[in-house]
């Protein structure tokens, strides 16, 4: 999803119009198709818009959606599928139990709506950093699931990388997400096979365990294929041994309070969750570390109800990295299913600062 900075998705997964057809399936078989039109509401983009196919097992089929609307997925094996769709700003629900038999030829038709914007519940108070996604600090956030083939935005054309992705048990996260007077606050579970792997420079901690998170602080806009340095900005925590964060836009240096970098320890607290299978983290990003385009004003925090856009991923090491040696692919997931982010302001999800849970 980093699309300005540090460095474009595209240039490790080239993506051409002939792209994202994922194909896992096993042993050759009898195939089937599934086809139809995707139509978005008015205003709205299909541009990278794709239509995802996958089962229980993991088997993948991706592809974008023609200029005309239209998809196909072909050579899809037999089986139980979900049929998902990603766009820029605009949704539909996952279609579940989609049964395909040898050689079944399935129309499906797809319409598209704006967006509802997700809440980002206000908390009475700074949340401590020691309360987790399961506190009761956040249960009244809701919960944003970052961990299915629909997510899966990096590597998309390394078949066998790919499948050694292994779905959910492999590596995703689900978040929960508020503010305050004082910040946003970040609660995530994440599972990892390996964890504590990142031997990235700050600015290049993406390239490692991490998790981004893009903030916008002014409306979503279907039309702004840009980003404003005064409401845009994309901070980078990375969960290596010790963490480490950084932030792009305007700024792109280790986020500061009154031109003084500030300790990432105060606050990011990371826990390995007790079946070392994943982590339990948390992120409290200040107001006061949100600089305008001048890079050294401090951003006006958003009002209770206002309308804004934030994009949330997880970047995870190749299963077998080790704390000492990491191993290309490496996997990204995103809440949106799209790989751009925060340099593509209509790439985000909106977002509403809800003064109560809804």
């Amino acid at each position: 999803m980093k699309s300005l900075y540090p460095r474009p998705i595209t240039a490790r997964w080239p993506v051409g119009s002939v792209l994202l057809l994922l194909a896992l399936a096993g042993p050759t078989m009898a195939a089937a198709k599934i086809s139809g039109t995707v139509k978005a509401p008015n205003g709205y983009t299909l541009i990278q818009a794709t239509v995802t196919a996958n089962d229980a097992s993991n088997h993948i089929y991706r592809k974008e959606v023609a200029a005309d609307g239209t998809y196909t997925l072909d050579n899809v094996a037999p089986g139980t599928y979900t049929l998902t769709v990603q766009a820029k700003g605009s949704e539909i629900a996952p279609i579940p139990n989609l049964v395909l038999t040898d050689t079944d030829k399935v129309t499906k038709d797809l319409t598209l709506t704006a967006a509802t914007p997700v809440c980002f519940v206000k908390a009475a108070a700074p949340i401590p950093l020691t309360d987790d996604i399961d506190s009761a600090s956040f249960a009244d956030a809701p919960e944003i699931h970052v961990d299915t083939a629909a997510n899966l935005v990096e590597p998309v054309l390394n078949l066998p990388g790919l499948n050694t992705w292994g779905g959910p048990a492999t590596a995703g996260g689900r978040f929960r997400v508020k503010y305050s007077s004082a910040g946003i606050h970040i609660a995530a579970d994440l599972t990892l096979k390996v964890s504590g792997v990142n031997l990235a420079t700050p600015d290049h901690n993406w390239q490692g365990n991490s998790i981004e998170f893009d903030l916008q602080t002014d409306p979503y806009d279907p039309a702004r294929d840009d980003y404003d340095e005064d409401h845009n900005w994309q901070l980078i925590v990375g969960l290596g041994a010790t963490p480490t964060w950084y932030l792009y836009g305007a700024v792109k240096a280790e986020p500061s309070i009154n031109g003084q970098t500030e300790p990432v320890i105060k606050h990011v607290l990371i826990k390995d969750r007790p079946n070392k299978d994943g982590q339990l983290v948390r992120i409290d990003l200040p107001w006061a570390i949100y600089l305008k385009g001048d890079g050294t004003t401090p951003i006006t925090p958003p009002q209770d109800g206002d309308l804004g856009a934030a994009e949330l991923a997880i970047d995870v090491n190749n299963p077998e990295s080790t704390k000492d040696a990491t191993k290309d692919p490496l996997y990204q997931l995103t809440w949106s299913g799209l790989d751009t982010g925060f340099g593509h302001g209509n790439t985000l999800k909106p977002i509403q600062f809800c003064p109560k849970a809804p």
